[in-house]
C-alpha cells in the first residue's frame, strides 16, 4: 500500500507556500500607510514569519 499524494512532499510545498505568503504579505504592506501598522500586522502574523523564516527587513525591501 502505498501512499500517493502526487508525490508532493513537503520540500517542494514549502518554498512555494513562502513564496506565496511574502507576495501576500508585501502586497498587505503596501496598504499600510505607517510604518506602526506594518509592525503590528507583523506581530500579527508572527507564526507564519517564523516558521518561513520571515523577517520584517525582507518585506520591506523591494523583490528581486
Amino acid at each position: 500500500m502505498s501512499n500517493n499524494n502526487n508525490n508532493v512532499t513537503t520540500e517542494d510545498t514549502r518554498p512555494r507556500e513562502r513564496a506565496y505568503v511574502v507576495k501576500w504579505m508585501r502586497e498587505v504592506f503596501a496598504e499600510k500607510p505607517t510604518m506602526a501598522e506594518r509592525k503590528a500586522f507583523f506581530a500579527k502574523m508572527s507564526s507564519i514569519c517564523n516558521y518561513h523564516g520571515i523577517t520584517m527587513e525582507e518585506l520591506l525591501n523591494e523583490p528581486k
